[in-house]
């Protein structure tokens, strides 16, 4: 099994990107080698190159240890493997083998967390549905006011028999903490 490997990539694509500007600004200025025109958009390319592959690398390297942070227990309040996928259940987040699934932080909040009985092959079976929203802006093209939109999202996950129990206490802590 392997952990955050989406993550992983991203940083390192992160890197790659930002190693390729710092390359190509350091070109553009070195003495010599372009003039006029061709080197302030080597300049101003290298740069903006170098600001982007920081970017996507920090915010996936974030990413990549929040779940490092999960998978070691920390906050933890619910966990169980589904097949191959570790399913990680926290306060503020769920990661569910393959996906981080965010509901704190500036521009998030949870909604909505319930059990939920489905027919599932032909069986009835538990899931643990949880519904939060990201916030985003939208420009209104007449008046070019910004508003915010929330952008909901949902994950539905299958609960073992045996963590029916212990995941009840879960969903009624993080119902406590949903948003009204």
């Amino acid at each position: 099994m392997v952990i955050a490997k989406k993550e992983k990539i991203w940083t390192l694509v992160g890197l790659g990107i930002l190693l390729a500007g710092g390359v190509w600004f350091s070109l553009a200025v070195a003495d010599g080698l372009l003039q006029g025109l061709a080197k302030m958009f080597g300049i101003f390319l290298g740069a903006g190159l170098a600001i982007c592959g920081l970017i996507i690398a920090g915010i996936y390297f974030y990413r990549w240890q929040r779940i490092n942070k999960l998978v070691s227990g920390d906050n933890v309040l619910a966990q169980w493997k589904d097949g191959e996928n570790l399913i990680l259940i926290a306060q503020d987040c769920a990661y569910t083998g393959k996906d981080l699934h965010l509901w704190s932080g500036i521009g998030n909040r949870l909604d909505q967390v319930m059990l939920v009985e489905k027919e599932s092959f032909g069986s009835k079976a538990t899931y643990l549905e949880i519904e939060y929203a990201n916030s985003g802006q939208t420009r209104d093209v007449i008046t070019g006011r910004w508003t915010r939109i929330w952008k909901p999202k949902s994950i539905s996950i299958r609960l073992p028999p045996e963590q029916k129990a212990s995941v009840t206490k879960v969903v009624e802590l993080l119902q406590s903490r949903a948003a009204h």
